[in-house]
């Protein structure tokens, strides 16, 4: 009859206790899992905005083409930014005249700014691009811009058609850090382009609006000529503060934007 007092069966379950991890062990591991997760969470963010910077590229594009569309259909002539006697009381705006081209709503909005859900005026649904005022205009016989035609831009691939927008250009802060505003009963966004010096830009204006640099600090953007580039802020737009070395007498008001402007483009 076996001994089981032999003391070989202890080794055995000694051994068995052994082989769980410790906790030194343990905190090691989730120490390396950290560690990864810090390195690796930045690249996968950057990886997603880079694929949302080229949906929103895209859009812009398809935008450019429907624009350049209107423009073959009607003598030549850019679409009114809007018509009526103002911005917030428009009776219609650009992205209406877009959309018999576009027939697509969705690429109205950049998928970077889907908070901006609500629809300007003039407009049934949400537009998170601004449409530069200076091409567009209005009817407005008291005062409007006249939409310009295709042969009054000097310099098309130079000037500004359209740009990822809904900020306030604001004195003394880098481009990338403009807050984005919202109209905050409507939910709207700024839909014109204009000058940060120009009269029409107020901190609670929400209809005119900046550059808004939402893709790794830069932003998109349509030129009249229908291409897209992605840019800094301050290499198409004249900052607060700040005046263009040369600035032709004649040429808008303080913190006038050669690359907005149709008769020049950008120098």
């Amino acid at each position: 009859m076996p001994d089981r007092s032999d003391s070989s069966a202890v080794p055995f379950r000694a051994a068995r206790a052994r082989s769980g991890f410790t906790l030194i062990e343990l905190l090691v591991v989730i120490a390396i899992i950290a560690i990864l997760a810090a390195i690796l969470f930045p690249v996968f963010a950057q990886a997603r905005e880079k694929g949302r910077q080229a949906s929103c590229s895209s859009n812009l594009r398809q935008i450019g083409m429907a624009i350049l569309q209107y423009v073959q259909d009607y003598d030549e002539r850019y679409p009114m930014a809007f018509y009526g006697f103002s911005a917030s009381q428009n009776t219609l705006a650009w992205p209406e005249l877009a959309q018999p081209y576009l027939k697509n709503t969705g690429v109205l909005v950049c998928p970077s700014f889907a908070q901006a859900n609500g629809a300007p005026p003039g407009t049934r649904f949400p537009v998170t691009y601004g449409y530069n005022y200076y091409i567009g205009g209005n009817n407005n016989p008291n005062g409007g811009v006249l939409n310009k035609s295709l042969p009054e831009l000097v310099k098309p691939t130079d000037t500004v058609m359209a740009v990822d927008s809904g900020t306030f250009a604001q004195l003394g802060v880098a481009p990338e850090r403009w807050t984005p505003r919202l109209n905050p009963a409507r939910r709207y966004t700024a839909w014109l382009l204009a000058h940060a010096g120009s009269t029409l830009m107020t901190a609670t204006n929400n209809d005119y609006g900046a550059p808004h640099a939402r893709h790794s600090e830069t932003t998109n953007v349509l030129w009249a000529d229908g291409h897209v580039k992605a840019s800094r802020i301050d290499r198409i737009y004249t900052l607060p503060g700040r005046e263009v070395p040369n600035r032709p007498a004649n040429a808008g008001t303080a913190n006038w934007s050669p690359c907005l402007d149709p008769s020049y483009g950008c120098f």
